[in-house]
């Protein structure tokens, strides 16, 4: 019993050396917890997560890269400074990373306080890769919507559609 406990210690220790936080809790881990919010219509340049690879497209171009992901199928379109994640010719999510904004006016560089004002109180905050995360969950839709903090200002934007319960 001593030396299991001894090895499970050693364990955390070592995750915890790795940068691996084993206490760390995912996004769905807030989703029964967080009330939604209407996220229905939020788009960059009319692109959001349901619009057509073809709309996306016409509206951004070319990309600059294409990456393919093999399961699940998906293909993930990088553009300057935005990147939509495409499945079944659909986009599912998308990646704002500066110079764009959502059609709601918050941008990355924009402050928490804004994000809150325009979506409301219905957030969860979490711990992701050394950034805090403020996020938002429309269950009806089955979307979220994430915001990467640093000093209390936007990084990145993460929209994406959700697999649920």
């Amino acid at each position: 019993m001593k030396r299991l406990l001894i090895i499970s210690l050693a364990c955390v220790v070592l995750m915890v050396l790795a940068g691996c936080d084993a206490f760390a809790k995912e996004k769905m881990d807030y989703y029964d917890e967080t009330d939604s919010t209407e996220l229905t219509g939020i788009t960059v340049d009319g692109i959001g997560v349901s619009s057509s690879k073809s709309e996306m497209i016409n509206t951004f171009g070319e990309p600059d890269q294409v990456d393919e992901v093999g399961e699940p199928p998906a293909e993930y379109f990088i553009y300057d400074q935005v990147e939509f994640g495409i499945k079944n010719q659909q986009v599912f999510r998308f990646i704002i990373l500066e110079s764009h904004a959502l059609n709601n006016g918050i941008a990355p560089g924009d402050k928490m306080d804004k994000v809150i004002e325009i979506l409301g109180e219905n957030y969860y905050i979490r711990e992701d890769t050394g950034s805090e995360i403020l996020g938002y969950f429309d269950k009806e839709n089955k979307v979220s919507l994430e915001f990467a903090l640093k000093d209390e200002r936007v990084s990145y934007i993460l929209m994406q559609t959700l697999e649920t319960h």
